[in-house]
Parts: structure tokens; C-alpha cells; sequence
């Protein structure tokens, strides 16, 4: 089944991220203290919301990060199977 080269370059750490750096270290923060229940991201198609609740969801699952938002590719690729649904509205 052929993919888009979107979904082949879309980034799967917070490290990765281009453009959007304060909120990069603004959600790092917040990650690191204490986890919030929920977070909304809100903004025009194609502004990395959906890309910025995978990586989260990844990384708060991952036990193998170096640093919060970057997580393991194994961990990163089995985000499907983790007690975490993602709502696309």
C-alpha cells in the first residue's frame, strides 16, 4: 500500500520539530512536572496538532527516553496498542 512522503518525514519526537520551538520547551515543562489530563491543541489543518498528541501520547507510555518527548521507535510505532485514544474532531 503506498504511503504519502507526509506521513514518511512526519517527526515522532518533540526533537524533531521545526518551527514551533516555544511550544516544544513550553509542553517539555509542562510534561516533566506533573502530568496534566488532558491537553487541546487548536489551530489551522496542517499546523502539527495532530503530529504534537502523537509524540505525547507515545512518550508518556515510553519508559526508554533520554528526555520527555522523545520516544523510542518501538514505543513510538506501538502507540496503538497503549490505553491512550486519540479524538480527531
Amino acid at each position: 500500500m503506498p504511503r504519502t512522503l507526509a506521513l514518511d518525514i512526519r517527526p515522532q519526537r518533540l526533537s524533531e520539530i521545526v518551527g514551533h520551538e516555544k511550544l516544544v520547551v513550553t509542553l517539555r515543562v509542562l510534561l516533566s512536572d506533573r502530568l496534566p489530563s488532558g491537553i487541546m491543541f487548536t489551530g489551522q489543518t496542517g499546523s502539527g496538532k495532530t503530529t504534537f498528541a502523537r509524540i505525547i501520547a507515545a512518550s508518556l507510555q515510553c519508559s526508554h527516553q533520554k528526555q520527555i518527548g522523545d520516544p523510542c521507535d518501538d514505543c513510538y510505532k506501538a502507540r496503538a496498542e497503549f490505553c491512550i485514544y486519540e479524538i480527531n474532531a
